[in-house]
Protein backbone atom coordinates (compact mmCIF):
# COMPACT_ATOMS: atom_id res chain seq x y z
CA UNK A 1 0.00 0.00 0.00
CA UNK A 2 2.76 2.30 0.87
CA UNK A 3 4.64 1.60 -2.21
CA UNK A 4 1.68 2.62 -4.73
CA UNK A 5 1.27 5.93 -2.22
CA UNK A 6 5.15 6.85 -3.13
CA UNK A 7 4.57 5.51 -6.51
CA UNK A 8 1.62 7.74 -7.06
CA UNK A 9 3.56 10.81 -5.93
CA UNK A 10 2.52 10.59 -2.07
CA UNK A 11 5.89 10.45 -0.10
CA UNK A 12 5.17 11.41 3.70
CA UNK A 13 8.33 13.01 4.20
CA UNK A 14 7.55 14.85 1.22
CA UNK A 15 4.79 16.00 2.65
CA UNK A 16 6.14 16.67 5.89
CA UNK A 17 8.92 18.59 4.39
CA UNK A 18 6.47 21.04 2.30
CA UNK A 19 4.53 21.54 5.14
CA UNK A 20 7.85 22.41 7.39
CA UNK A 21 9.25 24.91 4.50
CA UNK A 22 6.36 26.51 3.44
CA UNK A 23 5.84 29.12 6.51
CA UNK A 24 9.61 29.67 6.57
CA UNK A 25 9.27 30.61 2.40
CA UNK A 26 5.88 32.89 3.81
CA UNK A 27 7.81 34.25 6.19
CA UNK A 28 10.92 35.06 3.71
CA UNK A 29 9.16 36.36 0.83
CA UNK A 30 6.78 38.94 3.40
CA UNK A 31 10.16 39.63 5.23
CA UNK A 32 12.20 40.93 2.07
CA UNK A 33 8.66 42.51 0.23
CA UNK A 34 8.73 44.62 3.63
CA UNK A 35 12.21 45.76 3.15
CA UNK A 36 11.84 46.26 0.28
CA UNK A 37 8.89 48.77 1.19
CA UNK A 38 10.76 50.18 3.68
CA UNK A 39 13.74 51.15 1.46
CA UNK A 40 11.35 52.90 -1.15
CA UNK A 41 9.60 54.56 1.14
CA UNK A 42 12.85 56.41 2.86
CA UNK A 43 14.36 56.48 -1.10
CA UNK A 44 11.26 57.14 -3.19
CA UNK A 45 11.01 57.23 -6.89
CA UNK A 46 12.36 60.37 -8.32
CA UNK A 47 10.02 59.92 -11.20
CA UNK A 48 7.08 60.46 -8.89
CA UNK A 49 5.39 63.70 -7.77
CA UNK A 50 5.76 64.10 -4.00
CA UNK A 51 2.44 64.69 -4.09
CA UNK A 52 1.51 61.28 -4.78
CA UNK A 53 2.89 58.86 -2.05
CA UNK A 54 1.75 62.06 0.33
CA UNK A 55 -2.17 61.73 -1.01
CA UNK A 56 -1.30 58.09 -0.35
CA UNK A 57 -0.27 58.33 2.64
CA UNK A 58 -2.57 60.71 4.01
CA UNK A 59 -5.78 58.67 2.95
CA UNK A 60 -4.58 55.91 4.48
CA UNK A 61 -3.82 57.74 7.73
CA UNK A 62 -7.68 59.56 7.54
CA UNK A 63 -9.38 55.89 6.58
CA UNK A 64 -7.61 54.12 8.98
CA UNK A 65 -6.80 55.95 12.00
CA UNK A 66 -9.93 58.83 11.90
CA UNK A 67 -12.08 56.84 10.68
CA UNK A 68 -11.72 54.33 13.58
CA UNK A 69 -12.14 56.34 16.22
CA UNK A 70 -15.62 55.96 16.97
CA UNK A 71 -14.70 52.25 16.96
CA UNK A 72 -12.16 52.09 19.32
CA UNK A 73 -13.67 54.59 21.50
CA UNK A 74 -16.62 52.01 21.93
CA UNK A 75 -14.26 49.07 22.57
CA UNK A 76 -11.99 51.23 25.03
CA UNK A 77 -15.23 52.25 26.94
CA UNK A 78 -16.56 48.49 26.62
CA UNK A 79 -13.18 47.40 28.06
CA UNK A 80 -13.22 49.82 30.73
CA UNK A 81 -16.30 48.55 31.78
CA UNK A 82 -15.40 45.06 31.31
CA UNK A 83 -11.98 44.60 32.75
CA UNK A 84 -10.61 47.64 34.39
CA UNK A 85 -13.67 48.29 36.62
CA UNK A 86 -13.25 44.80 37.73
CA UNK A 87 -9.75 44.79 38.42
CA UNK A 88 -10.11 48.37 40.46
CA UNK A 89 -12.93 46.80 42.52
CA UNK A 90 -10.32 44.09 43.73
CA UNK A 91 -8.79 47.00 45.10
CA UNK A 92 -11.36 47.81 47.79
CA UNK A 93 -11.66 44.15 48.39
CA UNK A 94 -7.64 43.03 48.91
CA UNK A 95 -6.75 46.61 49.83
CA UNK A 96 -3.62 46.98 47.38
CA UNK A 97 -4.01 49.34 45.51
CA UNK A 98 -0.03 48.92 44.15
CA UNK A 99 -1.02 45.45 43.31
CA UNK A 100 -3.92 46.61 40.99
CA UNK A 101 -2.15 49.76 39.42
CA UNK A 102 0.21 47.36 38.62
CA UNK A 103 -2.22 45.43 37.31
CA UNK A 104 -3.79 47.46 35.47
CA UNK A 105 -0.77 48.93 33.63
CA UNK A 106 0.38 45.98 32.27
CA UNK A 107 -2.86 43.85 31.26
CA UNK A 108 -5.01 47.03 30.14
CA UNK A 109 -1.93 49.25 28.67
CA UNK A 110 0.81 46.78 27.86
CA UNK A 111 -1.69 43.75 26.25
CA UNK A 112 -4.91 44.66 25.63
CA UNK A 113 -4.92 48.32 24.48
CA UNK A 114 -2.32 46.75 21.72
CA UNK A 115 -3.90 43.27 20.95
CA UNK A 116 -7.51 44.79 20.33
CA UNK A 117 -6.24 47.57 18.35
CA UNK A 118 -4.68 45.23 16.43
CA UNK A 119 -7.45 43.41 15.85
CA UNK A 120 -9.84 46.05 14.77
CA UNK A 121 -6.91 47.10 12.01
CA UNK A 122 -6.82 43.77 11.09
CA UNK A 123 -10.25 43.39 10.41
CA UNK A 124 -11.00 46.43 9.21
CA UNK A 125 -7.95 48.20 7.45
CA UNK A 126 -5.95 45.07 6.39
CA UNK A 127 -8.80 43.49 4.34
CA UNK A 128 -9.65 47.18 2.59
CA UNK A 129 -6.07 47.28 1.81
CA UNK A 130 -5.94 43.78 0.45
CA UNK A 131 -9.28 44.64 -1.42
CA UNK A 132 -7.89 48.10 -2.90
CA UNK A 133 -4.79 46.63 -4.49
CA UNK A 134 -6.09 43.11 -5.52
CA UNK A 135 -9.13 44.66 -7.09
CA UNK A 136 -6.36 47.28 -9.11
CA UNK A 137 -4.34 44.32 -10.23
CA UNK A 138 -7.44 42.91 -11.64
CA UNK A 139 -8.65 46.21 -13.01
CA UNK A 140 -4.82 45.94 -14.86
CA UNK A 141 -4.81 49.41 -13.26
CA UNK A 142 -1.22 48.11 -11.91
CA UNK A 143 0.24 46.87 -14.90
CA UNK A 144 -0.42 50.02 -16.92
CA UNK A 145 1.57 51.56 -14.02
CA UNK A 146 4.45 49.70 -14.54
CA UNK A 147 4.40 49.95 -18.30
CA UNK A 148 4.95 53.67 -17.70
CA UNK A 149 7.95 52.73 -15.40
CA UNK A 150 6.20 54.00 -12.53
CA UNK A 151 7.39 52.18 -8.71
CA UNK A 152 4.03 50.40 -7.36
CA UNK A 153 6.00 50.18 -4.40
CA UNK A 154 6.75 53.66 -3.78
CA UNK A 155 3.90 54.77 -4.96
CA UNK A 156 1.11 52.22 -3.06
CA UNK A 157 2.88 50.28 -0.57
CA UNK A 158 5.23 52.12 0.89
CA UNK A 159 2.82 54.99 2.33
CA UNK A 160 -0.30 52.45 3.16
CA UNK A 161 2.32 50.44 5.36
CA UNK A 162 3.62 53.81 6.92
CA UNK A 163 -0.06 54.77 7.52
CA UNK A 164 -0.77 51.16 9.46
CA UNK A 165 2.21 51.87 11.88
CA UNK A 166 0.99 55.46 12.90
CA UNK A 167 -2.50 54.68 13.00
CA UNK A 168 -1.81 51.50 15.38
CA UNK A 169 0.45 53.44 17.14
CA UNK A 170 -1.89 56.33 17.74
CA UNK A 171 -4.55 54.28 18.31
CA UNK A 172 -3.56 51.49 20.83
CA UNK A 173 -2.86 54.74 22.88
CA UNK A 174 -6.26 56.66 22.64
CA UNK A 175 -7.78 52.94 23.08
CA UNK A 176 -5.74 52.61 26.34
CA UNK A 177 -6.69 56.05 27.28
CA UNK A 178 -10.17 55.21 26.65
CA UNK A 179 -10.20 52.55 28.66
CA UNK A 180 -8.11 53.50 31.43
CA UNK A 181 -10.39 56.79 32.38
CA UNK A 182 -13.74 54.85 31.40
CA UNK A 183 -12.68 52.38 34.12
CA UNK A 184 -11.89 55.26 36.37
CA UNK A 185 -15.14 57.05 35.49
CA UNK A 186 -17.81 53.98 36.65
CA UNK A 187 -15.44 53.53 39.67
CA UNK A 188 -15.84 56.86 40.77
CA UNK A 189 -19.64 56.51 40.21
CA UNK A 190 -19.72 53.60 42.22
CA UNK A 191 -17.27 53.91 45.16
CA UNK A 192 -16.89 57.81 45.01
CA UNK A 193 -15.25 61.01 43.58
CA UNK A 194 -12.09 59.30 45.67
CA UNK A 195 -11.23 57.08 43.18
CA UNK A 196 -10.20 59.63 40.77
CA UNK A 197 -6.91 59.61 42.50
CA UNK A 198 -5.91 56.37 39.93
CA UNK A 199 -6.08 58.76 36.71
CA UNK A 200 -2.48 60.16 38.30
CA UNK A 201 -1.32 56.98 40.22
CA UNK A 202 -1.59 54.64 36.76
CA UNK A 203 0.87 57.19 34.41
CA UNK A 204 3.46 57.13 36.99
CA UNK A 205 3.72 53.55 37.29
CA UNK A 206 4.78 53.28 33.44
CA UNK A 207 8.50 52.94 33.51
CA UNK A 208 11.11 53.47 31.13
CA UNK A 209 11.38 50.18 29.55
CA UNK A 210 7.17 50.10 29.75
CA UNK A 211 7.25 52.44 27.14
CA UNK A 212 9.77 51.26 24.58
CA UNK A 213 7.69 47.92 24.92
CA UNK A 214 4.92 49.76 23.83
CA UNK A 215 6.39 51.76 21.51
CA UNK A 216 7.91 49.00 19.35
CA UNK A 217 5.27 46.75 20.18
CA UNK A 218 2.38 48.67 18.33
CA UNK A 219 5.13 49.54 15.66
CA UNK A 220 5.74 45.55 14.81
CA UNK A 221 2.06 45.61 14.61
CA UNK A 222 1.49 47.90 12.23
CA UNK A 223 4.62 47.03 10.27
CA UNK A 224 2.94 43.47 10.38
CA UNK A 225 -0.77 44.42 9.30
CA UNK A 226 0.20 46.56 6.65
CA UNK A 227 2.73 44.30 5.05
CA UNK A 228 0.66 41.43 4.96
CA UNK A 229 -2.81 43.39 3.52
CA UNK A 230 -0.22 44.68 0.71
CA UNK A 231 1.87 41.40 -0.19
CA UNK A 232 -1.41 39.53 -0.27
CA UNK A 233 -3.44 41.93 -2.10
CA UNK A 234 -0.62 42.40 -4.51
CA UNK A 235 -0.14 38.20 -5.08
CA UNK A 236 -4.11 38.45 -6.78
CA UNK A 237 -3.83 37.33 -10.26
CA UNK A 238 -6.30 37.36 -13.21
CA UNK A 239 -8.88 35.63 -11.71
CA UNK A 240 -11.48 37.81 -9.40
CA UNK A 241 -11.74 34.31 -7.28
CA UNK A 242 -8.24 35.09 -5.78
CA UNK A 243 -9.25 38.51 -4.52
CA UNK A 244 -11.67 37.23 -1.65
CA UNK A 245 -9.00 34.35 -1.00
CA UNK A 246 -6.47 37.04 -0.81
CA UNK A 247 -8.14 38.92 1.75
CA UNK A 248 -9.01 35.88 3.93
CA UNK A 249 -5.23 34.89 3.73
CA UNK A 250 -4.34 38.99 4.91
CA UNK A 251 -6.42 38.59 7.27
CA UNK A 252 -5.39 35.29 9.19
CA UNK A 253 -2.10 35.76 8.41
CA UNK A 254 -2.21 39.11 9.97
CA UNK A 255 -3.44 38.08 13.43
CA UNK A 256 -1.03 35.17 13.55
CA UNK A 257 1.70 37.46 13.34
CA UNK A 258 0.16 39.78 15.79
CA UNK A 259 0.11 36.72 18.38
CA UNK A 260 3.67 35.84 17.43
CA UNK A 261 4.87 39.25 17.62
CA UNK A 262 2.71 39.93 21.17
CA UNK A 263 3.98 36.11 22.70
CA UNK A 264 8.32 37.10 21.70
CA UNK A 265 7.85 40.38 23.75
CA UNK A 266 5.63 37.66 26.34
CA UNK A 267 8.95 35.70 26.19
CA UNK A 268 11.29 38.55 25.85
CA UNK A 269 9.96 40.09 29.37
CA UNK A 270 10.19 37.03 30.93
Amino acid sequence: MSESLAQGGFSPLGWLGRATLRPLIYLIDLTLFTLQALAHGIRPDRRLSRRAPYSTLVSQLLFTGIDALPLIGVFGIATGLVITLPLMEMAHLFSDQGEVVTLLVNLVALQLGSLLTAFVLVSRSGSAIAVDLGGMRLRRELLALELLGVDIIALLVGPRLLGAVLAQLALAVYFTLIAIVAGVGFSALLYGLDELRYLYQIPLAFNPWDLLVFLLKNLLFGLAIGATACFHGLRVGRSPTELPQQTQQAIVRGLLLVFLVDGAFVLLGH
